[in-house]
């Protein structure tokens, strides 16, 4: 059963929730239901769109930026294609941005289909800019830190990305998925979800477990990047994805990561001693030894989307 929490709520009871299950249902968020309505609208409309159309917002347009529409079977998990669609955001960056004129991966311009979407999806991501700040804090409190911790852990304006995904109705043959089991490479994920169903979460004795929508609600998971900082004391949790409804299944992630070039420095595990040590013995899903990872998240990010888009990497 994953919990659900407010932003009222104690830190500690969102620390028993991310040590249990690594997720929890977020209500009391603040976020308007016209705003989510809205999102949805412009969103549907777009998907509904003919697959010539949708592609001339693709992804390969705008290169490193890492921004745009890619088609059904266009990203890749462990190396094969997923059943779902997607539109890849972020925060606009123009051509003079420091980042931008040196080529950094993920800074750019949002390949906008029109002025109502961007609009809207400008103002969703603001509100979950501010719900990931109160839920972060709430996270160094819960660890009896300091409540501005991550803050400066940042070192700089966080890494935002947001994704809208269309998962086709489809009969799953075998050893297919909209979305195979993962982690989120980053710090923190807030997921709206659609009343379809098909998430599953994987418990720390290797069970799935559903983890079905709940109206006016936000799912929330940890990332690697807080798995990482907390030397495993939070474990960032797999998941995945099959549409089992009868029609295109609708879910709305945004990652909350550190800034590009925050450094990656774990917390000092004297600081966490009053919880249960960490167990590294089981493997990852990917097999990446994570706490041995020594480099600053955008080099940690970009080998992840390295691999999930292998033809952006050469852009």
């Amino acid at each position: 059963m994953v919990p659900v929490i407010k932003l009222s709520s104690s830190p500690a009871l969102l620390i028993d929730a991310f040590q249990s299950i690594g997720f929890a249902y977020l209500e009391d968020h603040g976020v308007s239901l016209k705003l989510q309505s809205r999102l949805e609208a412009v969103t549907t409309r777009f998907f509904a769109l003919s697959p010539v159309e949708k592609m001339k917002y693709a992804m390969a347009g705008t290169g490193l930026s890492w921004r745009g529409y890619f088609p059904v079977g266009g990203e890749l998990t462990s190396g094969k294609p997923d059943r779902k669609e997607g539109f890849y955001f972020g925060v606009d960056h123009p051509p003079t941005h420091p980042s931008v004129v040196k080529r950094l991966p993920t800074f750019g311009m949002n390949p906008w289909p029109d002025s109502e979407m961007k609009d809207t999806v400008t103002e969703y991501m603001h509100e979950m800019k501010r719900v990931s700040f109160a839920v972060m804090e709430m996270v160094a409190v819960g660890l009896r830190l300091e409540k501005d911790f991550f803050h400066k852990a940042f070192t700089d304006e966080p890494t935002e990305f947001f994704r809208v995904f269309g998962y086709p109705k489809h009969d799953f043959v075998g050893d297919e998925w909209g979305v195979r089991e993962h982690t989120d490479m980053g710090f923190l994920t807030v997921l709206k979800q659609d009343d379809s169903g098909g998430l599953q979460a994987k418990t720390v004795k290797g069970d799935w477990i559903e983890v079905p929508p709940r109206p006016n609600t936000f799912v929330l998971n940890i990332g690697d990047m807080l798995e990482f900082w907390t030397g495993g004391v939070l474990r960032s949790t797999p998941h995945r994805v099959r549409n089992q409804a009868a029609r295109e299944r609708f879910s709305y992630p945004y990652f909350f990561d550190p800034g590009w070039h925050s450094s990656l420095k774990p917390i000092p595990m004297a600081r966490l001693a009053h919880f249960p040590a960490p167990d590294r013995v089981a493997k990852r899903w990917d097999g990446l030894e994570l706490h041995a990872v020594k480099s600053t998240y955008g080099e940690f990010v970009w080998n992840k989307i390295s691999k999930v888009f292998p033809n952006l990497a050469g852009n």
